[in-house]
């Protein structure tokens, strides 16, 4: 009630001061809003964010962020109110908002920058999922409603687009130095754009001018860079719709936190699934990341690397069943419906699912479900309609295995010592909660079987035609590795690394901790991105009379591009 007298107080005399106009007066009014959708009196919290929005386009302008913020949180009063039809229009509106200020900003934010800003979009993105959810939950038909579409154009953005255009748009602006120039001025303009945007509309100066100049910028560098026009091509999901050919079905996973009609700490994985002909995506939920951890992370140590063996064609070296049955059950079931006639299946993984092998998941007896589908994993179904742009130098592939990581006998001795440790975690990789945060000293057994995996590698792509190179034992450094792509010499069509990984786990969910946890850690194990936080495990040179592992050194994903094929 204090909270409630209070705002209502400041807003009279932001009223008298500075007029019912006025960018400070929309805050406190736009805050009311919230404060009455908390406290469930709907009906007085569409009226303030009515009033709110009126005055924030009016005064700032539908391209400053707090805009699109005031349409979110309208939207959430409209979504509990089930005004669905008047929910969208603003989600819609929202979005196309936000996505054109983040397609700016990509051209000139730092890549830390860019993934703070696009931290928000995705915060947003899970709104929209928890919305499609619930409707689903109470039985509202999602097919007639465009929830789904906004859904599937998301996530097409985000993990199409939007997690690796900063690192694509820097590789194409070096290629010369008249681009490198363009690309500078492109960026000059972007950022003064966005300084004046971010003024109240009477303050802004040069609008016009300065749209121009980018505009025409950006246009000079599209026949400048053949692949610059590619790289910012934005996809809808007619695009892939249409990409489709008879007998194809595209799968957009994705995970997300519930936060909607009420916050939870529930994380739930949904499909959105598309075909040829169907009128618009379909939002399946699927089941609580709970479920599958259990299911896959449930069993023992040996039956964990009994399945990972089996999933790369392998003998194991204990009998198992590998992935629980009930894996099918609960991830592709639902989807079985709304596959009929579909053959081939193209689908990008989210979160858990890019630790498992789909195809090899069991469906009854020996049956698999790459038996009964052709599946195709991609990084975002938008490679459907804009390929990735890497054009290999050459024919070759370049593989590692077999590594030998410690050349102390007793260790060697037993190669599948990790596995049968009870200090490691293993959980699609390896937790490294109790060891040195240095990352400079441990001992790591030897991947079984990853050398006869590299041989039986060498053999097939030989027989395809591919030159080949290994490397193997001690002669497989970190060294060596750096080594790739050096002195003039071209980085190879296929990398194949069999090595240990490890990710820190997010440090805003350890103990409900903060990432200010332990100012002691270093700075990496506490960095919101989860690239940051991994890394790929190589031996390096011995010292006299030490055995290597003493001297084991961390390629940290920080210092090199994150490499989704290394294991």
């Amino acid at each position: 009630m204090q909270a409630e007298n209070n705002y209502l107080e400041s807003k009279e005399i932001m009223l008298r001061v500075l007029g019912e106009k006025h960018p400070d007066f929309a805050l406190v009014v736009n805050e009311l809003g919230t404060l009455y959708a908390k406290r469930g009196d709907l009906k007085k919290a569409e009226t303030y964010y009515l009033e709110a929005k009126s005055i924030w386009e009016s005064s700032m302008g539908k391209d400053h962020p707090q805009y699109s913020k005031c349409l979110n949180e309208f939207a959430n009063v409209y979504e509990t109110e089930q005004k669905y039809i008047e929910s969208e229009h603003l989600l819609v509106e929202a979005n196309a908002l936000e996505v054109k200020r983040l397609m700016q900003s990509v051209t000139y934010l730092s890549q830390s920058e860019l993934d703070k800003y696009s931290k928000t979009f995705q915060i947003r993105s899970e709104k929209l999922f928890s919305y499609a959810l619930n409707r689903k939950e109470i039985g509202i038909n999602l097919h007639f409603n465009d929830i789904s579409t906004l859904c599937f154009d998301n996530i097409l953005f985000y993990k199409g687009f939007l997690l690796t255009a900063a690192t694509r748009l820097n590789a194409l602006s070096t290629t010369s130095v008249e681009v490198e120039e363009l690309s500078f001025q492109l960026k000059s303009y972007r950022r003064l754009l966005g300084i004046e945007y971010a003024k109240p509309v009477t303050e802004r100066e040069h609008i016009d001018e300065l749209e121009e100049k980018a505009n025409a910028a950006e246009k000079e560098l599209t026949h400048a860079v053949a692949d610059y026009g590619q790289v910012m091509k934005q996809v809808r999901w007619t695009e892939i719709q249409s990409a489709l050919k008879p007998g194809e079905a595209a799968i957009e996973f994705v995970h997300f936190g519930v936060n909607f009609p009420k916050g939870t700490d529930s994380v739930m994985y949904a499909a959105l699934v598309l075909l040829p002909g169907s009128e618009q995506p379909r939002f399946v939920p699927l089941f609580e990341e709970k479920q599958l951890d259990s299911e896959v992370y449930g069993n023992s140590i040996s039956d964990i690397a009994n399945t990972l063996y089996a999933s790369r064609g392998l003998v194991p070296n204990v009998p198992n069943t590998g992935l629980s049955d009930n894996i099918y059950e609960i991830l592709w079931k639902p989807l079985d419906e709304y596959l009929a006639g579909a053959q081939t299946v193209y689908y990008s993984p989210s979160g858990l699912l890019h630790r498992l092998n789909l195809p090899a998941i069991p469906i009854q007896g020996d049956s698999m479900l790459g038996d009964r589908y052709n599946l195709i994993e991609l990084a975002s179904t938008r490679q459907l309609v804009v390929p990735n742009a890497f054009k290999p130098a050459a024919n070759d592939a370049l593989l590692f295995g077999g590594i030998l990581y410690d050349s102390d006998s007793t260790a060697m001795s037993q190669p599948t010592a990790l596995l049968e440790s009870n200090s490691f975690a293993i959980r699609g990789g390896l937790s490294f909660s109790n060891i040195d945060t240095t990352l400079r000293i441990g001992t790591w057994s030897a991947l079984p079987f990853t050398s006869r995996e590299m041989t039986s590698l060498e053999k097939t792509m030989q027989s395809a035609g591919i030159e080949t190179s290994t490397h193997s034992g001690y002669a497989a450094t970190e060294e060596t590795f750096k080594t790739i792509g050096t002195g003039g010499k071209a980085s190879p069509r296929v990398l194949h690394l069999a090595t240990h990984g490890f990710f820190f786990p997010d440090p805003k969910s350890r103990d409900g901790q903060s990432s200010t946890w332990n100012t002691n850690e270093p700075a990496f194990r506490l960095s919101d991105h989860p690239m940051i936080r991994s890394g790929l495990i190589w031996p390096v040179p011995t010292m006299p009379g030490k055995p290597a592992s003493h001297f084991m050194k961390v390629q940290k994903m920080a210092s090199s591009p994150p490499m989704r094929s290394a294991r």
